[in-house]
């Protein structure tokens, strides 16, 4: 009888194990997992190629109708120098929080407009 028993927890295990990682690949597959797990390696990798807080005390003393020609000559400046990756992590960066800030919009919008119906 405990052999029995024995063989009903093993199979309750491999079932669950199984369960498990079709959880794990579904996890995985979805763009959104993918999407989020990209941009927060970028932003670790961004803290680790620039001062943030000297990169935010430089934003914060240029005055704001000049702001977008103080970006690029910064980014200009840093391509000239030889600092491609630090640009292309910060365009990378961006790129993936403004599809972020989309998707959500979406979900969100999907979301309000069920509830109101």
């Amino acid at each position: 009888m405990k052999h029995i028993e024995h063989n009903l927890n093993s199979i309750r295990r491999r079932i669950m194990v199984r369960v498990w990682y079709s959880y794990a690949l579904s996890l995985v597959e979805r763009s959104t997992f993918a999407h989020g797990f990209m941009l927060g390696g970028l932003v670790a990798l961004f803290g680790r190629l620039t001062h943030v807080a000297a990169l935010t005390d430089n934003l914060l003393h240029v005055p704001a109708t000049s702001l977008p020609s103080y970006v690029w000559q910064t980014v200009v400046a840093a391509l000239a120098g030889g600092e491609v990756l630090t640009v292309l992590v910060t365009l990378l960066l961006v790129m993936l929080a403004v599809g972020a800030v989309v998707r959500l919009g979406k979900v969100l919008g999907k979301h309000q407009a069920e509830a109101m119906v």
